[in-house]
């Protein structure tokens, strides 16, 4: 079982649910994009909620770089692992998510 780490120190000033869809950039283990073939690629913006729930965890111990939840930014990691970017359209619902976790 993982541990959540949340710091009291970082806010979000930003309403919750916005009625439009924004482009994002989201950063994916190059790892888990070669575990896809192209076709499942392109359909990346409908598995949103499934990359989600998987880097939940992970996303909200990332350091936030931005105060507004539909446009945060996150560095790329410094580690071995290399991190791919991945531009997507969702809607401000589902990224709200990454926000509240940030």
């Amino acid at each position: 079982m993982g541990t959540l780490m949340l710091s009291a120190e970082e806010e979000i000033r930003s309403s919750l649910r916005e009625n439009r869809m924004e482009t994002v950039t989201i950063l994916i283990p190059e790892k888990t994009w070669l575990r896809y073939g192209e076709a499942k690629a392109r359909d990346l913006p409908k598995r949103i909620p499934e990359f989600l729930r998987t880097y939940g965890k992970y996303l909200s111990s990332v350091k936030r770089l931005n105060a507004q939840a539909r446009k945060t930014l996150y560095q790329p990691s410094s580690g071995k692992s290399k991190m791919r970017r991945v531009n997507v359209r969702l809607g401000t619902g589902s990224w709200t998510l990454l926000g509240a976790l940030a």
